[in-house]
């Protein structure tokens, strides 16, 4: 006998079949999308990241040294050195009982430093001696090279004052520090573009208002590490003397950039932070290794 229609059963059974199937494509397409979100969301912290180390190599490529080390020696222990052997008594000389003193050391006015931006009056240490004594590279008032820490960087860069063009007088020597602010977070990036201001010599992060300079609101931590040609150093100094007690030790080698960055969250679930670590070569450095016996 012809049947003219479904029974309940059936209509059930097929409901319940379609169900499944619908429930298993909707969790596929889930997990699809969840995928596609999750990849998207590296792409963009890759991409941000590596825009970051771009910017830092540009920085830290641009970084310069003291044009003349030999300008900055410690001239006050060279002159003590001189000093004392000229005091000694000469020996195996017949009639020659005490020596004639030694005439006083030529003196040569200060040269300018060149290079250095217009209008601006820093002066080098005369070839006699060091007017300071400490044989500072920071005589000129302009510590040249990389000075910073662990958790900050200061640079001392040269770049085209395109500022010129709009009618501000800068100099073409900049200062640039990176940081992690502690108050909103995120990397800092400060720059000022005058290298002769007391803002620009002053140790440390620029203080104030650090929304200012935040450049990576998705960094939350960063380290640095100086190469020194032997090993990796926690803190970096360019106007220390270095081991010879006579030339400043200058840049590092080489500066490694380590960065946290907290991905996106995904469905509302938040992500574990990415590290991702960056070395850029410094190729003007002197090649000295940090003295870490006190001198």
């Amino acid at each position: 006998m012809r049947r003219s229609a479904y029974t309940l059963a059936e209509v059930l059974l097929a409901l319940s079949i379609s169900m499944v199937l619908l429930a298993a494509l909707y969790s596929s397409l889930s997990l699809l999308m969840r995928g596609m979100n999750t990849g998207r969301g590296l792409v963009e912290q890759t991409a941000i990241v590596r825009s970051l180390f771009n910017r830092f190599g540009n920085d830290v490529g641009g970084s310069i040294n003291l044009i003349d080390p030999a300008r900055f020696r410690n001239f006050a222990a060279t002159q003590a050195a001189a000093d004392a052997a000229a005091a000694t008594p000469a020996t195996g000389m017949t009639g020659a009982s005490t020596p004639a003193p030694a005439p006083p050391p030529p003196t040569t006015p200060a040269a300018p430093v060149t290079g250095m931006g217009t209008g601006m009056a820093a002066t080098a240490p005369a070839a006699g001696g060091d007017p300071s004594g400490t044989g500072s590279a920071s005589t000129n008032g302009v510590p040249l090279g990389v000075m910073g820490d662990s958790t900050s960087l200061s640079l001392f860069t040269t770049k085209v004052p395109t500022e010129a063009f709009k009618g501000e007088l800068v100099s073409d020597v900049r200062r640039i520090t990176y940081w992690v602010g502690g108050q909103n977070g995120g990397l800092c990036r400060a720059e000022v573009k005058v290298a002769l201001t007391d803002e620009a010599r002053a140790p440390g992060v620029p203080e104030g208002d650090e929304s200012q300079y935040s450049m990576a609101p998705e960094v939350t931590a960063v380290a640095f590490q100086y190469f020194d040609g032997t090993g990796w150093q926690d803190s970096w100094d360019s106007s220390q003397i270095g081991s010879d007690n006579a030339t400043p030790i200058g840049p590092p080698r080489a500066i490694a950039i380590r960065l946290t960055v907290q991905p996106p969250s995904v469905g509302g679930t938040p992500q574990p932070p990415k590290t991702y670590r960056h070395v850029v070569v410094i190729p003007t450095a002197n090649g000295q290794a940090m003295n870490t016996g006190g001198n």
